[in-house]
């Protein structure tokens, strides 16, 4: 998650989760089976994130929180 998100900062970690999406774009073009199926995931999950917090809402629920932890 980017920092800018943890200190309340909406509009930069918009633009820090576009600018992964843009990244992700390239890996995606490069990639196939399982690692293109994640990717693709992590894209609409990234864009879901803008979505949400362009809309004034925070997407980071407890559950959702939980979730990117155990990925780690």
């Amino acid at each position: 998650m980017p920092e800018r998100l943890l200190s309340n900062q909406s509009k930069g970690a918009i633009a820090d989760f576009e600018a992964y999406i843009v990244q992700l774009d390239k890996e995606i073009k490069l990639s196939q089976g399982d690692e293109l199926k994640q990717l693709k995931a992590d894209k609409a999950q990234r864009q879901s994130w803008v979505k949400e917090l362009r809309a004034g809402k925070n997407p980071f629920t407890d559950a959702v929180l939980e979730k990117l932890r155990s990925r780690q």
